[in-house]
């Protein structure tokens, strides 16, 4: 009936379609453990159909698993592996077990320190992406994810390698509008400083528990 427990194998995972983590860019991220080594982690399901007609999404997918495949760092979410089946692609990247932090935001109000705390932890993360001259596009809390008082960046959805990092201006209108640069909203070409204007918004959200601003446009 309706509350059957399905549980899916792909290669050496398995997952169960009711346990959700939550919603990507591209698709849902279910939890899922590895087989042999009975270890959880998060696998994002993203249906093939959609990138029929949609090579714009193709690309975001593909660069996605290329971005990384390439990072090593405590605080960017690590890849595993990369799977696909006849209608699905799987990304399987590790499990982070206490949420993100857009949930926490929810049920705490942080000291200063404490913020600090999450933020170092961003930065840390964030100062990688420089290095590695790749913008995420769509920081904010629901892709800060959390796993044992560690703090990660997630969801590479958007992100993309930009070649001149400190000038290349960018001008394609994408994340989530309440941490979008002014330049982001207003569709003027912008600079990769779009991100640390995220992590400003980020900080302030979590200090007085709600975002600077509010608007459903």
């Amino acid at each position: 009936g309706m509350n059957e427990v399905v549980i899916k194998l792909i290669g050496n995972y398995s997952y169960q379609t009711t346990h959700c983590l939550g919603e990507g860019v591209y698709g849902k991220v279910y939890e899922g453990m590895e087989r042999d080594t009975k270890e959880k982690v998060a696998i994002k399901k993203v249906d093939l159909n959609t990138f029929n007609n949609d090579k714009y999404l193709e690309n975001a997918i593909f660069s996605e698993i290329y971005l990384l495949k390439r990072f090593n760092h405590p605080n960017i979410v690590k890849f595993k592996d990369v799977l696909s089946s006849k209608n699905s692609l799987y990304i399987v990247t590790e499990y982070c077990r206490h949420g993100d932090l857009k949930e926490l935001i929810k049920k705490k109000r942080f000291r200063e320190d404490e913020a600090f705390e999450v933020i170092r932890q961003i930065v840390c993360g964030f100062s990688q992406l420089v290095q590695e001259k790749i913008i995420h596009r769509d920081l904010k809390p629901a892709n800060i994810l959390i796993h044992e008082g560690v703090y990660t960046i997630g969801d590479f959805g958007f992100a993309k390698y930009v070649d001149n990092f400190g000038s290349q201006m960018l001008k394609s209108c994408v994340g989530s509008p309440i941490y979008m640069a002014p330049q982001l909203l207003e569709r003027t070409p912008y600079t990769t400083k779009c991100d640390i204007w995220a992590i400003g918004i980020i900080f302030y959200e979590m200090l007085f528990g709600s975002p600077p601003w509010k608007a459903r446009d």
